[in-house]
């Protein structure tokens, strides 16, 4: 691979031409210098030398940034920005500039100039980091104020200089230079060649497992350049460049640091294809180690979706610690008229199993009923007045469902069998949220009353109404717009009930074709925590209990400093909604997570989406007990932003690498995680429908975020897992090992779950009202508003203290779990988890805040992560898991 003939009209880093005037800028505008304050621990100066502007920086004492400031009192309509730096390599440049309203843009580029000027330009509109102001991400002339800023990479005091700044009012500058992008270009071969002269003797030993994978992304990656170049897409091939430089460099730093002692570098487990099955949070499957070893054992598999690109280049995988792919085919493929059955449709996958199989990878079919046949539409008219998110069609109608199993009875016995299928998923992000006046529910609604409530007479006297009969009881038509009454949480009750035995019916022909072959669905289990389409017709906990796997569709996003105007601000991603997810359905079933769409970048993100947040989220998944996923999605675009597939993972060599190492950490670790995955939660929340449609519950998540840092397992328990131990005081999952319920502004419980509670109560389980009081039943009648204490606080992270001061009366296990420096108490935004076994403690733990906090072990130890030793006492940087044994 050449990389020196790599070249770019116009890039972005440009030597400028000879003409152009230097230092007006610098000598008309005096900069001052900012110490990052919102970071503490950054120290330096801005000083002027003649034409240049020096800006030193000393981060030996922490710190994100320093930065030299300008106003700007011209007010300029500058639409592109131009400057001279010589830049160390101990930092990274950023610029930012504000516009009329206040709203800050931030561009940062990366590479060192190794001891060189080197030219850089960046266009003023279309950035897309931005905070503050009209926050609209739209560029308000004139500007305000600009400024340039050094960036924290490793500790270190240096100097960065700036010359020839200019503003121009064009987006294009005076005269385009056509030169390579020598540096970076060079560089990343120089280091690619490196990579590949040291993993021989690496992979003798049975090591280099991530040697390898830094090694497969930057030759995966290097087409892609070219290809971006050639189609015009010069942005996306410069940072593609610049961030393979930096997986390069990454990858030869840990080479070093495993020479002189400092790392350790360990075999890695693959995965061969075979039979998988399940046990508590893990998947068993066989393994093979280095020296060609082979045994059955714990298995992480990860990997990608959707099309037929993963399809195509699953040898890709293995090297980057990856095993799986999900791939769909749906009705309409296969059923082309109402007599007609074609089978050629599932070529694609007999394909992709052939070469699954070969390469280790394993397949997970997602059957996408959605994709139903336009016939059936079309000789069923009045299927299409009834439906939901990518469902357009009734799906409780027996005529669609009749449809869908033909399907089923078609495709089963084909791919049954197969040794590369690892599993089924019955549907794509299901909800069902649009009733129309010939949906079957309607003629069901009133026996389902009946049922319940016995006679029109009782439901009168609960609800208090004058209903004549069940059939006068109205059935919503969506999930829009209905009163907080006894009669919408009853249908949602109903509605989730059915979408429920849609999937069991799915679930039972496949079983009765192939017993042994395993389901779930793709539920978007961040939805249930709201008042929605997926809230109004999944039931977790219900289709828990139908499936081998707790299958979802969940997401993680990076917020890295973003200030946002509510109680979230300040993380540095998304955690809670995933986590918490995840852990209420680990408390309906005791089964692993399989994320089958797994979003840790937003679709079309434009914002650098630094590869530490992917490590994370993929490890964090893991810690609440997902062992198996696959990413969204294995594509690039060339479409200018239109589709889904833009800004994501195939644009991003350091988000590959992570996430390839993230994935050899966890077959490498499996063993050591597995008792934290399968620990029984000991706090759990309620979860409670009745007081989301009645009173909206908006306190959950706030709740379950202030209870994280406590160092406890948490779970989520619902009306029916209340009511069930309040008629059998049998303590079954999750209640089995529970010490605390929390109930997070739970207004209306209903009169089982609350003896039910009243019973755990009984039995020494603390149970907490938070936020709110439950002070009505589930008909808005009123109830004891104090059969449980209060605990509450003007803020989250006041409540998180308050839980913290409380939790030693908890009777809470004692688990290794991070601690403040000067107390016994956890670190507010410090989530861990850990246990101890054979007089050996391990521990992981991360600061999901965007600053560093000062934390303490109870003794030094190493970090399984990296290999490095790690202090008692230390500083945890934003968004870095660390799994420490002791």
């Amino acid at each position: 691979m050449n990389w020196m003939k790599i070249t770019i009209a116009g890039c972005v880093a440009m030597a400028f031409a000879p003409n152009y005037a230097a230092g007006s800028f610098l000598s008309t505008h005096a900069p001052t210098f900012w110490h990052g304050g919102e970071f503490p621990g950054a120290t330096g100066r801005v000083e002027m030398v003649q034409d240049e502007m020096r800006l030193h920086y000393d981060f030996s004492g922490g710190g994100h940034y320093v930065a030299a400031r300008f106003a700007l009192p011209e007010r300029p309509k500058a639409k592109r920005i131009a400057f001279e730096a010589n830049m160390p390599d101990s930092t990274e440049i950023t610029l930012r500039i504000v516009d009329a309203t206040g709203q800050t843009f931030q561009y940062g580029f990366s590479g060192s100039t190794d001891g060189d000027w080197e030219g850089f330009s960046f266009a003023t509109e279309g950035i897309s980091a931005h905070w503050g102001g009209a926050n609209d991400g739209l560029l308000h002339f004139p500007l305000t104020e600009f400024a340039v800023l050094a960036e924290n990479r490793g500790g270190a005091k240096d100097v960065l200089r700036v010359r020839n700044i200019q503003f121009f009012e064009h987006t294009e500058l005076p005269q385009h230079v056509a030169q390579p992008f020598d540096d970076a270009a060079a560089e990343a071969g120089r280091l690619r060649d490196d990579l590949a002269r040291a993993l021989p003797d690496l992979e003798e030993q049975g090591l280099g497992a991530k040697t390898r994978a830094s090694l497969a992304v930057m030759d995966y990656f290097y087409p892609w350049i070219l290809e971006d170049i050639a189609r015009g897409f010069t942005n996306r091939a410069v940072r593609e460049t610049y961030e393979l430089v930096m997986v390069g460099r990454d990858a030869k730093a840990r080479l070093q640091a495993i020479s002189e002692g400092k790392v350790r570098d360990e075999p890695v487990p693959h995965f061969v294809t075979g039979p998988v099955e399940t046990s508590r949070a893990q998947i068993i499957g066989t393994r093979e180690w280095p020296d060609g070893r082979r045994e059955r054992g714990n298995v992480m598999l990860t990997g990608f979706g959707h099309f037929s690109k993963v399809q195509r280049e699953q040898e890709k995988l293995p090297p980057l610690g990856n095993h799986i792919i999900q791939m769909e085919i749906g009705p309409w493929s296969v059923l082309k008229d109402e007599h007609v059955v074609d089978t050629n449709g599932f070529a694609s996958f007999f394909l992709a199993a052939a070469l699954g199989a070969k390469e280790n990878v394993q397949i997970c079919l997602l059957l996408s009923p959605h994709y139903f046949p336009k016939w059936a539409l079309k000789k069923w008219p009045h299927l299409s007045g009834c439906a939901g998110g990518f469902f357009k069609y009734c799906v409780h109608d027996e005529h669609a469902q009749g449809v869908i199993e033909k399907y089923l009875r078609t495709v089963i016995p084909l791919v049954r069998g197969n040794p590369a299928l690892h599993s089924i998923c019955l549907s794509n992000e299901p909800e069902q949220g649009h009733f129309g006046p010939d949906c079957p529910l309607r003629k069901k609604w009133p026996g389902w009353l009946e049922r319940r409530h016995g006679t029109v007479a009782a439901l009168n006297a609960k609800w208090g109404t004058s209903y004549g009969s069940f059939a006068d009881v109205p059935m919503p038509k969506d999930y829009k717009g209905n009163p907080a009454t006894p009669a919408t949480l009853d249908f949602v009750r109903f509605s989730r009930e059915a979408f429920a035995a849609f999937h069991r019916r799915m679930a039972g022909v496949i079983h009765e074709l192939a017993p042994e072959l395993p389901v779930h669905a793709k539920i978007m289990i961040f939805a249930d925590f709201g008042n929605n389409a997926t809230s109004y017709s999944v039931d977790p906990a219900a289709f828990a209990q139908m499936s081998a796997y707790n299958g979802n569709d969940a997401y993680v996003s990076y917020r890295g400093d973003q200030m946002r105007g509510d109680n979230t601000r300040g993380w540095v991603h998304d955690w809670w909604t995933m986590e918490a997810g995840y852990d209420y359905q680990r408390s309906a079933a005791d089964k692993p997570i399989f994320n089958t769409e797994n979003h840790i970048i937003a679709d079309r993100e434009k914002r650098s989406t630094p590869g530490r947040h992917v490590y994370a989220a993929l490890w964090q998944n893991a810690v609440h007990g997902q062992s198996a996923t696959t990413h969204w999605v294995w594509e690039r675009a060339y479409d200018d932003g239109k589709s889904d597939f833009n800004g994501l993972i195939l644009e991003r060599p350091i988000c590959l690498a992570a996430w390839a190492h993230a994935s050899l950490d966890l077959n490498r670790l499996v063993d050591a995680l597995a008792p934290i995955q399968s620990q029984e939660p000991t706090i759990l929340l309620h979860r409670s429908l009745s007081s989301e449609i009645l009173g909206r519950q908006g306190a959950f998540l706030s709740c379950y975020r202030a209870a994280s840092y406590l160092g406890q397992p948490l779970g989520v328990v619902t009306e029916e897992m209340l009511a069930a131990f309040a008629r059998t005081c049998v303590r079954a999952r999750p209640l089995a090992a529970a010490s605390v319920i929390l109930l997070p502004r739970v207004t209306h419980l209903p009169d089982a779950a609350r003896d039910g509670l009243k019973k755990l109560a009984a039995q020494g389980v603390k149970v907490f009202a938070c936020r709110d009081k439950p002070t009505f039943d589930d008909c808005c009648r009123p109830r004891n508003a104090d059969d449980f204490p209060y605990l509450d606080a003007p803020s989250e992270k006041s409540l998180a203290f308050l839980f913290a001061e409380r939790s030693g009366e908890w009777n809470l296990p004692d688990y290794p779990r991070v601690r403040a420096v000067d107390s016994e108490k956890g670190v507010y935004g410090v989530e861990s988890h850990g246990y101890r076994t054979n007089g050996v403690s391990r521990v992981t733990f991360i600061n999901h805040r965007t600053k560093p906090v000062h934390v303490r072990l109870e003794a030094p130890g190493r970090d399984l992560l990296s290999g490095t030793a790690v202090p008692q006492v230390l500083d945890l940087f934003p968004g870095v898991p660390l799994f420490v044994e002791y």
